[in-house]
């Protein structure tokens, strides 16, 4: 085996620490609760250059992956990176991006917000029915 393999072996170990699985907790307390509450939880995950803020996100993720169904995709988990600075119409643009709207993009910030809003409504609510 080559080094270059073996290095990419050993940076993709990570050890489940208690910090670590604490944090999980918390984005996952977030992640469910969400739909039971008229405001979702939301959670911002911060920190220094190389502390784990990647390796957190790509875990929690790995565990809700999109799915490809006959009415559309589902994305069971958002989450974005923002760019900085941070504006309303970047946040919007990227969550509308990370569910795959063609014209993330496009629009005013109030018409990014409703197709954002409907778009979730459509993945998320076992309940809805937009036609």
């Amino acid at each position: 085996m080559t080094t270059a393999e073996r290095l990419k072996i050993a940076n993709n170990i990570y050890i489940s620490y208690p910090r670590f699985k604490e944090i999980i907790g918390a984005i996952e307390y977030c992640h469910h609760f969400s739909s039971c509450k008229d405001e979702p939880e939301c959670m911002f995950l911060s920190g220094s250059t190389g502390v784990g803020k990647t390796t957190i996100y790509r875990t929690y993720a790995s565990r809700y992956p999109r799915q490809i169904t006959l009415k559309g995709t589902m994305v069971p988990m958002g989450a974005v990176t923002i760019p900085a600075p941070a504006t309303v119409k970047a946040v919007v643009s990227k969550l509308l991006w990370q569910l795959g709207d063609p014209a993330y993009d496009r629009g005013t910030i109030g018409k990014q917000t409703i197709r954002h809003f409907w778009t979730n409504q459509r993945l998320w609510s076992p309940n809805a029915n937009f036609g």
